[in-house]
């Protein structure tokens, strides 16, 4: 059986994930930005997705490229917080998403880069936008994930794909992904209103920043504001 058949569409294997679990789901087989729907939309869905965005965003108005088809999850999803998320709430969510493939596919050798990037061996399979609206004593923190899983584009040669590896992803798989991945969400959504990680989410952070092969320096220390210390420097997360 092929890696990637027509039938495999990561969007639809999510959007039977989120009926399961009773998330309310947005989707289009384009749009713009699935974050700027959620943005507009606000608390209307948990999970918004896409086969394709015509203006898919990274950080700082980076764009972000897509194959269309269904081969990469294009995702925002949606948490009503009592109070605004912390800077912390970047690394942890660069955690949830690290620990969650690992869990599921541990022999792969994923790393995270900071500020938002999850890597491929040297090469970039996921990327995170965290954005926050506020109204009143009201706040939606959204978070945008764009995973490539059987395509990337060939624009990016920095780019790559989970089964690019030889790996067989599989709908079992994905579901559990997705269980392992709301876990570590909903976890790191509650921690993110704090100002400080707990030690032990540091030591994660700093093990799979150093998983990086393309690394400048080996850290030393994850702080608990997010700052990353190495031999030389000491650096916010953003």
């Amino acid at each position: 059986r092929p890696k990637y058949m027509k039938n495999d569409s990561v969007s639809q294997w999510t959007i039977d994930w989120c009926k399961i679990r009773n998330k309310r789901t947005w989707y289009q087989a384009s749009t713009t930005s699935t974050n700027q729907i959620a943005k507009e939309q606000g608390t209307t869905f948990d999970v918004y997705l896409t086969d394709h965005q015509s203006q898919g965003r990274g950080r700082k108005n980076s764009e972000w490229l897509d194959v269309a088809g269904g081969s990469s999850l294009l995702s925002s999803w949606t948490f009503k917080l009592s109070k605004p998320p912390q800077p912390i709430a970047s690394p942890l969510f660069g955690l949830a998403v690290f620990t969650s493939l690992k869990t599921v596919w541990p022999n792969l050798p994923f790393s995270l880069k900071a500020p938002n990037d999850v890597y491929l061996g040297d090469k970039k399979i996921a990327g995170i936008l965290l954005e926050v609206v506020s109204t009143g004593s009201e706040h939606l923190m959204i978070l945008g994930l764009g995973l490539n899983v059987f395509a990337s584009p060939e624009s990016l040669p920095h780019a790559t794909y989970l089964s690019t590896m030889g790996v067989l992803v599989t709908n079992t798989d994905w579901q559990r992904f997705l269980d392992v991945l709301q876990t570590y969400f909903t976890e790191m959504a509650n921690l993110s209103m704090h100002q400080e990680m707990p030690s032990g989410l540091c030591e994660q952070i700093k093990t799979a920043l150093n998983h990086f092969p393309l690394k400048k320096a080996y850290v030393d220390k994850v702080e608990a504001n997010g700052h990353i210390v190495t031999e030389v420097s000491s650096t916010p997360w953003l």
